[in-house]
């Protein structure tokens, strides 16, 4: 028996020497691959990176985090990496583990953007002065107070393994003087993780203060002075909170939008008696409607705008011949209108919301140009 054992210990240790080569071989042929992948994307890459970040340094960036994690490369779909680098870009971010990461989550590859990189963009957008968010844990020395004279004091532990993390918080400093401040205890910061259909796994697991930080400063951000870009910053990595039964299904019977309370209005059918719509923009962590009505109304107008159009989905009133035959440049039209129609950027149309992260982008150049041109 014993005998009989060895051999079979023997084996199993031969496969797995043998197969140590094949992985090998097969994640530095992936790594050749994704680094021929990105120098093909390099003029997508150019257009979205801002003029401080050279993008053959970015691409460096992309493959060290690569390498750094070969998950990346043998365990996520290829696809998912491309649009994931491409988003890094256009949020003018690195990849280094530091200003943000590329993490695998659910056989695909996330972009996340960290903490350092959000207080990066929040000094860049002129409202915020400085923006620190930070984990306390057990042994730390913390103190805080609300009301008139609210305060925060944190001495983190040093001597050893501080402990587990027990709360978080977020402290801003405004351009106008004024100081923000937002506190979550680990139950708090556990019960947005306990929605999470991902608890269990990926980022919440791997990086769990980060997430932590990540959450308070979520909700911190609600009742922050923020541009456009920042909020979508902020919220860019939704899909890692998979806030459950907020995206659960497309489909529900919830409170109609304005669309939908016209049609009721004039009479239209709705499925057996109930008006069953897409769910409208909604706030992943805590699952609430964003904007009220006024993103409801303003979804409305560009989808009835859309609907008028003889290419739906693609082709804003009044577009260009060229621009008919190009998608890119009808996301861009339409994101400038919406913009001069006094909308918010949180009026991405539906269609722009998953998997057309180019018309996506588009979308948002087309609203910040417009921004821009009015200032």
């Amino acid at each position: 028996m014993a005998k009989e054992a060895a051999k079979t210990a023997g084996r199993e240790v031969a496969t797995q020497q043998e197969a140590q080569p094949l992985a090998r071989n097969a994640a530095s042929q992936g790594l050749i691959d994704t680094k021929d992948g990105l120098e093909k994307r390099m003029p997508e890459i150019m257009r979205a990176l801002p003029p401080h970040i050279p993008p053959e340094r970015f691409v460096r960036v992309v493959m060290t985090a690569l390498q750094s994690n070969l998950d990346l490369l043998t365990q996520c779909d290829r696809a998912s990496l491309f649009r994931s680098a491409i988003k890094a870009a256009q949020d003018g971010l690195l990849p280094d583990g530091r200003e943000g990461a590329l993490v695998p989550f659910k056989g695909q590859v996330a972009w996340m953007p960290m903490i350092l990189g959000i207080r990066k963009k929040a000094r860049n957008s002129g409202e915020i002065l400085d923006w620190d968010v930070q984990v306390v844990r057990e042994k730390d020395e913390f103190e805080y107070e609300l009301g008139d004279q609210a305060f925060i004091r944190h001495k983190p532990y040093l001597a050893g393994n501080p402990g587990k993390v027990i709360a978080a918080y977020s402290i801003c400093h405004l351009k106008d003087g004024g100081i923000s401040r937002e506190i979550m205890s680990r139950h708090d910061i556990d019960k947005v993780k306990a929605s999470s259909r991902s608890s269990s796994k990926g980022p919440w697991v791997d990086w769990f203060d980060e997430m932590a930080r990540k959450t308070v400063a979520r909700r911190h951000s609600k009742s922050l002075p923020m541009s456009s870009d920042l909020d979508d910053l902020v919220r860019s990595d939704d899909h890692l909170y998979d806030r459950e039964g907020a995206e659960a299904d497309t489909k529900q019977t919830r409170r109609p939008t304005l669309a939908s309370r016209m049609n009721m209005l004039a009479g239209a059918p709705t499925d057996h008696g109930q008006t069953t719509v897409e769910a409208p923009p909604h706030d992943a962590e805590t699952g609430e409607i964003a904007e009220g009505d006024k993103i409801e109304e303003s979804r409305s107008d560009v989808q009835t705008e859309t609907a008028s159009d003889d290419i739906p989905g693609d082709k804003p009133t009044g577009a260009s011949e060229v621009t008919k035959l190009d998608p890119i440049a009808v996301a861009r039209e339409r994101g400038a209108k919406a913009k001069a129609n006094g909308q918010l950027a949180r009026a991405l149309p539906a269609e722009y919301r998953d998997g057309r992260d180019d018309e996506k982008a588009a979308w948002l150049d087309g609203f910040n140009a417009h921004e821009k041109q009015e200032g």
